[in-house]
């Protein structure tokens, strides 16, 4: 991938990311004070991890902590759209969709994250059967 396309990777992630922690903000600001200091956490996890994608685009550390930091982001928005009432339909289909997978997604980031950290390669030997267990277990998990 060039440096632009590099660029551009790990800037969509930080630019999402905050646009989905801002709207976070917005809606759920009469109710959930309390997970301000979560939101914040996930929102630094995708900022450094847009930070690493814009360095080197294919570096599993930078995309596994990109996706732990927006895919919770996306499900806690999810979630304040159905306490909200999400309308019948294809939105409400879709909210109700990420709510019940996004968890599973940040799981398997999570585990696979510690089968690459800190060289950014899967370990050797039998540890490299773990991590693409992690890998494909959240992939079915998803669907």
């Amino acid at each position: 991938m060039s440096a632009t396309g590099r660029r551009w990777l790990g800037t969509t992630v930080i630019v999402v990311a905050a646009l989905v922690y801002l709207v976070l903000a917005v809606m759920g600001a009469r109710n959930l004070e309390d997970v301000w200091a979560i939101w914040t956490v996930y929102l630094l996890y995708a900022l450094v991890g847009g930070l690493v994608l814009r360095h080197s685009a294919r570096n599993p550390i930078g995309i596994f902590v990109a996706v732990m930091g927006v895919v919770p982001l996306l499900g806690n928005l999810a979630e304040v759209a159905a306490a909200d009432g999400a309308p019948p339909g294809f939105f409400g289909d879709l909210v109700l969709w990420i709510y019940l997978w996004y968890f599973d997604t940040f799981l398997g980031a999570f585990v696979a994250l510690f089968h690459v950290f800190p060289t950014g390669r899967a370990m050797p030997g039998v540890w490299r059967w773990w991590y693409r267990i992690a890998l494909i277990g959240s992939g079915f998990l998803v669907l």
